[in-house]
């Protein structure tokens, strides 16, 4: 909350000193603006989630590009740091999946698309967010892997 408290305030000083609307101070300090949506984001997930999912990303085969800009914006600091720290204080597993395919079928018809940057179009030519639409698969394989596991779990309790 500190940090969201702080950047606001980073925000508005420099909205006051340099004559400038409050949304251009936002742009011009990306990471801290991204603290306070993270923050936010924090504060629902702590209230909502009873497990969180997230892509076990692995950054050594990503371009140069997007991890300077993910480390720029803070995200690679949130994804490893902050996210796993605070749920794990609030008692909320984070279970790293693997992306494999996620962002290749639809989450609600299961067919194969396309994704073409931004967008996914799916097996019957409906769009959609791509980015949503693999979280909604990531989402999807989460639960089936902790369903196995439970059943698995059962099943080796009632042999012995």
């Amino acid at each position: 909350m500190f940090c969201a408290v702080l950047c606001l305030c980073l925000c508005v000083f420099m909205s006051t000193i340099f004559h400038m609307p409050f949304c251009q101070c936002l742009c011009l300090c990306p990471y801290l603006s991204l603290l306070w949506v993270f923050q936010h984001l924090m504060v629902t997930l702590l209230s909502t989630a009873s497990v969180v999912y997230i892509e076990d990303l692995q950054y050594g085969d990503m371009t140069e590009v997007f991890k300077e800009r993910s480390r720029t914006l803070g995200i690679r600091d949130w994804l490893m740091c902050w996210l796993p720290q605070r749920l794990h204080a609030h008692g909320i597993p984070l279970e790293r999946l693997r992306p494999d395919l996620t962002s290749q079928f639809c989450a609600t018809t299961h067919l194969r698309g396309e994704r073409n940057g931004r967008e996914f179009i799916d097996g019957n030519g409906q769009m959609m967010d791509a980015d949503l639409n693999a979280a909604r698969n990531l989402l999807q394989i989460g639960l089936a892997q902790r369903i196995a596991k439970e059943l698995m779990s059962k099943s080796k309790f009632k042999k012995g």
